[in-house]
């Protein structure tokens, strides 16, 4: 996780959002994909469903903020064939941080994003070595064996006051991100 601490972005904000089809005079959200368990949650369905509980928000700039998902490199199957395109300002985009170019694509996105969200990847410690705040709910479909069901979850929960800000409803899970969209949480 060295590598990400003192790295800086490779393009301007502007740029960036532009490569990735984004607009520039909003905030977007970060979601980072997870390597789950098979067989224990389809988190393309999820992923959705989090963007339909999202666009739901009373909060304008939460409901209004763009959003882009980054597929995990162990399973872009499963979110390629999702059909992201039907909502507004939402873009799939991203590779497996591997090469030089895709290392600057992955850092840019930590490091313009307003917040960081998934269910449970490796990604929240890099967005943590980014210094942006990161966000997950807990729901029974994934929770039980994919986050509070692992070993070391409970560390990015609770070591020194916790990495992760964590939900138990959507309800929760969007005021959380309403907060930190208002600079109210770090």
């Amino acid at each position: 996780f060295d590598q990400w601490f003192d790295r800086q972005p490779s393009r301007p904000r502007e740029a960036f959002l532009d490569r990735v089809g984004l607009p520039c005079d909003k905030p977007f959200l970060l979601y980072v994909c997870s390597s789950l368990f098979r067989g224990t949650g389809n988190e393309a369905r999820f992923v959705e469903r989090w963007i339909q509980e999202i666009r739901t928000s009373t909060d304008p700039a939460l409901k209004d903020a763009s959003i882009l998902v980054r597929p995990h490199p162990q399973r872009m199957e499963e979110l390629a064939a999702s059909d992201l395109a039907g909502y507004r300002d939402v873009v799939l985009y991203g590779a497996h941080p591997i090469d030089a170019e895709s290392k600057n694509d992955y850092f840019d996105s930590m490091h313009y994003a307003a917040a960081v969200i998934g269910l449970n990847t490796s990604a929240f410690i890099e967005a943590g070595c980014v210094d942006r705040p990161v966000f997950t709910v807990l729901l029974p479909e994934f929770s039980d064996r994919n986050q509070e069901g692992t070993l070391h979850f409970r560390y990015l929960l609770e070591v020194n006051g916790g990495l992760l800000h964590a939900a138990r409803s959507f309800d929760e899970h969007r005021d959380q991100l309403a907060r930190s969209l208002a600079g109210e949480v770090s």
